[in-house]
């Protein structure tokens, strides 16, 4: 299976670079918070910077001169809240932007910890368009020296991400949360510049064969 993911052109030491405020209009968010969870029948379910402090503001890198249709899905780890933004980018964006949106639910989303919101944010020519690449997102502000996480839901008994053009892995670890509904698996990617890399392979094991997972990152290179 192979999926388009990341779509940055800008090298990690200027990650921390804003570009400008996005705000997203209500009737442009479908959001909902219940205490019936669902449980999310999808492998990937988002790819952000790591946060070492609490949620704060929803931020998503951009290539330069970014154009197209911005849309993301937010999803809880206990599957309560489920959220889907769409904007039209009505002028070319670069850079970490910052994501103004009025959300029902401001005291549940501030009492998640630290990637217990996946994001899956994604540019293309409108959110029904199978092409879109994907955008790192980000609950901080301040990326400057955090990596990226895949957050995933996975029944392997293992799953380790291989970045083969560095030869590195990474293996994929169990959340503690008791509640964990959305997705129970979180990948570290530590020590590497993810706009270099051009894919990266879930390899995954159980007692019987599992198909690898292939993500393919797309970027703005700089070689």
């Amino acid at each position: 299976m192979r999926k388009q993911l990341l779509f940055v052109g800008l090298t990690l030491l200027s990650l921390s670079s804003y570009g400008n405020t996005i705000s997203i209009l209500s009737k442009n968010i479908n959001e909902s918070y219940s205490k019936t969870v669902k449980v999310s029948g999808s492998f990937f379910l988002g790819f952000q910077f790591s946060q070492k402090s609490n949620i704060d503001k929803l931020n998503v890198l951009f290539p330069s001169k970014s154009t197209g249709t911005l849309c993301i899905d937010i999803s809880s780890i206990d599957g309560r809240y489920k959220a889907s933004l769409e904007h039209e980018l009505t002028q070319a964006v670069s850079k970490l932007n910052q994501l103004e949106f009025p959300t029902q639910y401001q005291t549940e989303l501030t009492s998640y910890k630290p990637n217990e919101l996946a994001v899956k944010a994604t540019l293309g020519k409108s959110c029904s368009d199978r092409n879109r690449k994907s955008l790192l997102a980000s609950w901080s502000g301040n990326i400057e020296g955090e990596h990226p996480v895949l957050l995933i839901r996975s029944d392997a008994r293992k799953d380790v991400v291989f970045v083969p053009n560095i030869s590195k892995s990474f293996k994929c670890k169990k959340f503690k949360n008791e509640y964990k509904v959305t997705y129970d698996k979180y990948c570290e990617l530590k020590g590497i510049d993810i706009t270099e890399v051009g894919s990266i392979k879930i390899k995954r094991k159980n007692l019987q064969s599992i198909p690898d997972e292939i993500i393919e990152l797309v970027y703005d290179s700089k070689k």
